[in-house]
């Protein structure tokens, strides 16, 4: 037989994963979606083609036409039907992936047009293999050419069939064509190497190899495996694609140039996958690398989500999967299932790195704005007062233990908590600048952990956290904790270290926020709206402020602050009603102590007989201590009255002063609170 020449284009790029299946009549099924009614006709162009190579590429359009004949504007569908020949992507570009015919689709509004289209191997020297079983390499007699191929041929071994090739030596050729749909072809290397610059590994091909396998510059991986004890070299500058589902690697592979999994494709690595510095692994849409039957995966190079919307996923099962590189989401979604990272982490603004199983985050380089989502169990880590810094976090785990680890976790610019326990953790802080928000009713647990806001909080009725093995919030001096509604801060198991109040903590909006446990507050503590109910001890310590109050009538409805099941309270700080200078009572629900340092400071009165500020005490027995002072804000008329304290059956004094000449005649201390007369 004469050989058949071609040439093999130095990239091999394939994306099956980009097709969309077709009907078993090879007639595919309209895309969903709205249908134009004018839509009358699509034209395709070209309207066939003819590929010369495998790898080769073409861009193929589209135009739709109205029933006038005028252009319309809409998105087309690209399909083939059969990507094992000819596969498209969603922009029209379409690649040859193995031998024979096909048609390309275009498709819109239920209109489709049809590009007859083949991939028929031309140019440099081809030499095929004709034996009619298995056979040496090495003998001429079983090639087509009368000799075996060498550096300048393209060696094709597609014929069907159940078969082995072996090699008896080292072979170096510039092309290698294995695999059909029908049978196994395997080519044994044994102990020897192999190497081409470009080919393509289609259905059925097995490559078996004791030795190394050298990829000089492109392989198209889209059937068969890769088995054996040796290696797989992927030289500087060359490129895997890998287009098939799914694909077995049993033997070493070694990349220094990079290996792309287009949408669609799962490799699976079942040995060890070396991602070298310089070397690169792209997933594109929902393209699966999986690490399984104790196989590994160590990249000090890149691994990377680069484009599609899709999720993609680096999967572990009795597995490893390390990364001392860059883990870069650029588009879409990566699930991470396992794995341990030690190096960069950078995710994409529009981007997801999603975490499931158990992880290990030994020590990163976090970049980009977004966020890392914590699903299964994450170590953060190695050593006690070591601090990783993550950008974003959305915490959404059911696991017992979410976030554990010696580390403390640095959160730069915003913590989302859905549910799971953040447990043993060196340390939580949410830095300045940064936004934490609750979402869901799932449970959320903190424990043996202290949690630092340097940042902000803004909390709703999704807040339902469980301190607990001595867990603790502390809201530091920059901090912030706004809360709109009600919510929860329990105490679970064996206790926790309480809720204190360094920066501001504001009460706003309707419900109560329940704090079950120890609250004390050298801050700002603002009550403007709904309550806030410690069932703890409460203590307003020495330089604590708190401020805020409402103009509605003092009832149990209105009260802002609720300490009736608290085991203790005491108030040693300050309390300045203030409400933008409108008349507000600061109410008290259940009894406090009051230290001989605590003030309160009273604005009277505005005009007429209402006080700008009062102090609402609505539990009996309180016992009144340390200063009122009064600041009069306009001369009182004759005979005005001012209740600027009230109490039920309570005793004790305060020490009034005024801030400027007391204008009243009369002030009243007694079991009903503070009354001013004129």
């Amino acid at each position: 037989m004469a050989p058949i020449r071609y040439t093999i284009l130095a990239t091999m790029l394939v994306a099956i994963a980009f097709v969309v299946g077709c009907s078993d009549d090879d007639d595919p099924v309209a895309p969903g979606g709205p249908d134009d009614p004018t839509l009358e006709s699509v034209v395709i162009s070209p309207g066939s083609a003819l590929f010369t190579t495998i790898g080769e590429d073409i861009q193929f359009d589209a135009v739709a036409f109205d029933d006038a004949g005028a252009v319309m504007d809409t998105v087309f569908t690209w399909q083939s039907t059969r990507p094992e020949v000819v596969a498209i992507g969603p922009n029209g570009v379409a690649i040859a992936t193995g031998i024979g015919t096909a048609e390309i689709y275009a498709m819109a509004g239920g209109v489709t047009d049809t590009a007859d289209v083949a991939v028929d191997l031309t140019g440099d020297p081809v030499i095929e293999w004709i034996a009619s079983g298995s056979g040496d390499w090495s003998d001429g007699a079983n090639w087509s050419g009368g000799t075996a191929p060498g550096t300048d041929d393209i060696a094709v071994l597609t014929t069907a069939g159940d078969y082995t090739v072996t090699l008896t030596g080292d072979v170096a050729v510039k092309g290698l064509v294995l695999g059909n749909e029908t049978g196994t072809q395997a080519l044994a290397t044994q102990s020897f190497q192999l190497t081409f610059e470009s080919g393509g590994l289609l259905g059925g091909a097995e490559l078996s190899l004791d030795g190394e396998v050298r990829v000089l510059t492109d392989l198209a991986w889209s059937g068969g495996s890769m088995i054996g004890s040796g290696t797989v070299e992927i030289e500087s500058g060359a490129e895997i694609n890998v287009i098939g589902n799914p694909l077995e690697l049993v033997a070493n592979l070694n990349n220094n140039g990079a290996i792309t999994l287009r949408a669609g494709s799962t490799l699976r690595v079942n040995s060890l996958l070396d991602n070298n510095t310089g070397g690169l692994i792209d997933l594109q849409g929902d393209a699966i690398l999986s690490v399984q039957n104790n196989g590994n995966l160590h990249s000090t190079g890149m691994v990377q989500k680069s484009e599609g919307d899709d999720e993609a996923a680096i999967l572990t099962s009795s597995a490893e999967f390390t990364s001392t590189g860059t883990l870069a989401v650029d588009a879409g979604s990566l699930w991470l299932a396992g794995g341990s990272l030690r190096g960069v982490i950078d995710i994409d603004a529009d981007a997801i790195l999603r975490q499931t199983s158990d992880t290990a985050i030994l020590g990163v380089n976090s970049r980009g704005d977004g966020p890392l989502v914590i699903g299964g169990s994450v170590t953060f880590g190695s050593f006690e007062n070591q601090v990783i810094t993550i950008g974003h976090v959305i915490l959404d785990s059911g696991s017992l233990t979410a976030m554990t680890g010696e580390a403390g976790l640095l959160i730069n610019y915003s913590f989302v908590w859905r549910r799971g326990a953040v447990h043993e953790l060196g340390s939580l802080t949410t830095q300045v600048g940064s936004l934490t928000t609750f979402e869901t009713s799932g449970t959320k647990v903190l424990s043996a952990t202290a949690w630092e806001v340097v940042g902000e909080v803004a909390g709703d009725s999704s807040v339902n956290l469980s301190l607990a093995n001595g867990g603790g919030i502390s809201i530091a001096n920059a901090g912030r904790w706004n809360q709109e509604s009600g919510g929860l801060v329990s105490e679970g198991l064996n206790g926790s270290d309480g809720f204190h109040v360094v920066g501001k903590f504001n009460k706003t909006g309707e419900g109560a926020f329940v704090v079950e446990t120890a609250f004390d507050c050298s801050g700002t503590l603002n009550l403007t709206g709904g309550a806030l109910s410690v069932q703890g001890a409460f203590r307003l310590l020495d330089s604590g402020i708190m401020t805020g109050g409402t103009i509605e009538e003092p009832t149990l409805a209105t009260a802002q602050l609720i300490v009736v099941a608290a085991e203790s309270a005491e108030m040693s700080g300050t309390i300045r009603p203030d409400l933008d200078g409108q008349p507000a009572n600061l109410v008290i629900n259940g009894n406090v102590d009051l230290g001989t340092s605590f003030v309160a400071e009273l604005d009277v009165p505005v005009t007429g007989g209402i006080p700008a500020e009062s102090l609402v005490f609505l539990r009996g027995g309180q016992v009144l201590a340390g200063t009122l002072e009064i600041n009069v804000m306009a001369l009182p008329g004759e005979g005005a009255e001012y209740r600027v304290v009230s109490m039920v059956d309570g005793s004790g004094m305060f020490d009034v002063v005024f801030t400027t000449t007391n204008p009243f005649d009369q002030i009243i201390q007694d079991a009903s609170g503070v009354l001013l007369k004129r």
